[in-house]
């Protein structure tokens, strides 16, 4: 269980803050320009998130079984809200 939590809470920062809502900050080393997280089984659905370096910021996709696809622009600073529909 203790490496669960370093992947979820070191690497992509996850903190959930409600039943379908969570917190993402993910820290993508130097040396990596993507990460993948995959059938992520939490908050009642099965989920996955990418992050994607780009130039001067990332690309956080979120896909959720069910279909539904939010993709994010990130800073790459403060915590982002993430709201499963």
């Amino acid at each position: 269980g203790l490496y669960c939590r370093v992947i979820t809470e070191g690497l992509f920062g996850i903190r959930v803050t409600g039943f379908n809502t969570f917190q993402l900050q993910p820290f993508l080393p130097h040396q990596w320009q993507e990460m993948s997280l995959k059938h992520i089984r939490a908050l009642q659905d099965d989920f996955d998130i990418q992050v994607e370096k780009k130039h001067s910021f990332y690309k956080i996709t979120v896909l959720q079984q069910k279909g539904d696809v939010q993709e994010i622009i990130w800073d790459g600073v403060s915590p982002i809200t993430v709201t499963l529909q």
